[in-house]
């Protein structure tokens, strides 16, 4: 009987900080929350902003429900929401690089298309005379 009520008495000690824990949001997680919505803003400064507006605005509705989820205490789905944010800012980021390039090879492409007619007019003895 003595052993039975050690048993219970030392398994009542062991599941309170189990059970405490168990319906709130790690320390870290919330950290990570908070580094994660501050490069969203970050973000919605620079190019991708304009570039890449609609993923930022999905990535913000991602982190919404992340913060929902941190305040119902559900840290899988904290952490897997944060998760999700992050590869949509790296969707965003690949998006403004792509964007950021096809611009530069327009203006390649128009500064080559200058310099292949000036060619054609000196070839032709039409343009500049050395």
């Amino acid at each position: 009987m003595r052993s039975l009520i050690v048993f219970f008495t030392l398994l009542g000690i062991l599941a309170c900080p189990i059970a405490a824990t168990a319906g709130s949001v790690s320390p870290a997680v919330m950290d990570r929350y908070r580094q994660v919505k501050a490069s969203i803003e970050e973000m919605r400064q620079t190019k991708a902003g304009v570039y890449a507006r609609e993923v930022l605005e999905s990535t913000q509705q991602t982190l919404a429900k992340a913060k929902e989820a941190a305040d119902s205490g559900n840290e899988g789905t904290v952490k897997t929401a944060l998760d999700m944010a992050v590869l949509q800012m790296d969707l965003a980021k690949a998006r403004t690089e792509e964007r950021e390039a096809a611009e530069k090879t327009a203006v390649t492409r128009a500064r080559l298309d200058k310099l292949q007619k000036r060619l054609d007019d000196i070839l032709a003895g039409k343009g500049e005379k050395p």
